[in-house]
């Protein structure tokens, strides 16, 4: 069972003939992306790189991302793009040590940030 104190927002649960106790905390805030941006960002990697390696996520995903408070804490207009740089053959976490990257994307990636620059800067 699961129990609540409201008072201090601390659960409990029972599990494995052990307490477990969690405290929650108030996390990263939702990354925010804004739609001009967005289709900035979208046109210039596309126009750098080619329709085939753009591809434009339109299910929102949930994610513990500290780019959040970038936008939020500064009023800042912010798009969120992820360069996809492999997983290796063991596929792992991001922030785990035994993770492998494609080096290689990097210069796709740079060339693709450099175009969106650019681009932004023109208006």
């Amino acid at each position: 069972p699961l129990y609540s104190s409201a008072a201090s927002d601390v659960y409990k649960r029972q599990a494995f003939a052990c307490d477990i106790e969690v405290n929650l905390e108030e996390g990263y805030a939702a990354t925010y992306n804004d739609s001009a941006l967005i289709d900035l960002v979208e046109s210039s990697a596309t126009a750098e790189l080619g329709e085939s390696a753009v591809r434009h996520i339109t299910q929102p995903f949930s994610g513990s991302e500290d780019f959040s408070f970038f936008g939020k804490l500064t009023g800042t207009p912010c798009a969120f793009m992820m360069i996809d740089a492999g997983h290796g053959e063991n596929p792992v976490s991001l922030h785990n040590g035994k993770i492998v990257f494609d080096e290689k994307v990097m210069v796709s990636g740079v060339s693709a940030m450099s175009r969106i620059a650019l681009e932004y800067l023109k208006k």
